[in-house]
């Protein structure tokens, strides 16, 4: 095992400061096999390899997912848009939810943990839901039994889930211009398919204010967006007639919408 000032000095040579601290303290957080288990992670970190795949295990809120190769990484942003959907009021009383591009499952099987709600969980990838199901078998008998997965191609349907009563999603929406400004370790690694709408950022937000339309009956949703689109966005959910609002993370970027179709 490396010592830290080692550790540190190997690391340096390729990340920064505080990311070099924050490996540090995942590798401190573990234990190993043998040497060849520690040198074979360290190995892959140096590669570039996210160090949430190495190790097989994300934080969120207040739990531990299950990632690897093929799933999206939780994010901090993300955790953000849990919290707001459990501290706004309105919305409380809703127990029929879809969670698109569930990737882990993080979002629907935290809110789940979090509040007595149902979860309908959609992907297009296998992969993804694979991981999702790993999640979904950790977690309690009770809450299983309140969270469907399902594989399915959303940007296909031509109306909601009957009894939805509220979204939540954190779609693909990074443009192809956009490409040049994510991080090697995150272009790389993750799934292109869960970062990238290349010809339309905004395809899967026109796809839920378009079965909006479909729907008499009201429907929240809560939706996490590329901050740089954020007048853009509201705008395709004002067009069908949902009264709409941008939110700041605590970055002060408009990283969230709160969109309420209220019916035919």
């Amino acid at each position: 095992m490396l010592r830290r000032s080692e550790f540190v000095e190997r690391c340096r040579k390729k990340f920064s400061a505080d990311e070099t601290q924050a490996f540090w303290l995942w590798f401190s957080a573990h234990s190993f096999a043998d040497q060849e288990e520690y040198t074979q992670k360290f190995d892959r970190l140096m590669s570039g390899e996210p160090i949430q795949y190495i190790f097989q295990s994300a934080p969120f809120h207040r739990y531990e997912y299950a990632v690897g190769p093929g799933c999206l990484i939780p994010r901090p942003e993300t955790e953000e848009l849990v919290e707001l959907i459990l501290q706004k009021p309105e919305i409380q009383s809703l127990q029929q939810w879809l969670d698109i591009g569930t990737g882990s499952g993080c979002i629907a099987l935290t809110l789940a943990q979090e509040r007595p709600w149902n979860f309908k969980a959609i992907d297009i990838s296998t992969e993804a839901l694979q991981w999702a199901q790993i999640n979904w078998n950790n977690c309690p008998a009770h809450v299983k039994e309140r969270v469907e997965l399902q594989a399915t191609d959303f940007l296909s349907w031509n109306k909601w889930p009957d009894g939805i009563q509220a979204i939540v999603s954190n779609p693909p929406y990074i443009a192809t211009e956009e490409k040049t400004q994510i991080k090697n370790r995150v272009d790389n690694w993750e799934p292109q398919t869960a970062l990238y709408s290349p010809n339309d950022p905004l395809l899967f937000y026109k796809k839920m204010a378009e079965l909006c339309t479909s729907t008499n009956t009201e429907l929240w949703l809560v939706l996490e967006i590329n901050q740089e689109l954020a007048e853009e966005t509201i705008e395709v959910f004002a067009k069908v007639g949902c009264l709409s609002k941008k939110i700041a993370d605590l970055s002060g970027n408009l990283r969230f919408i709160e969109a309420f179709w209220p019916g035919n």
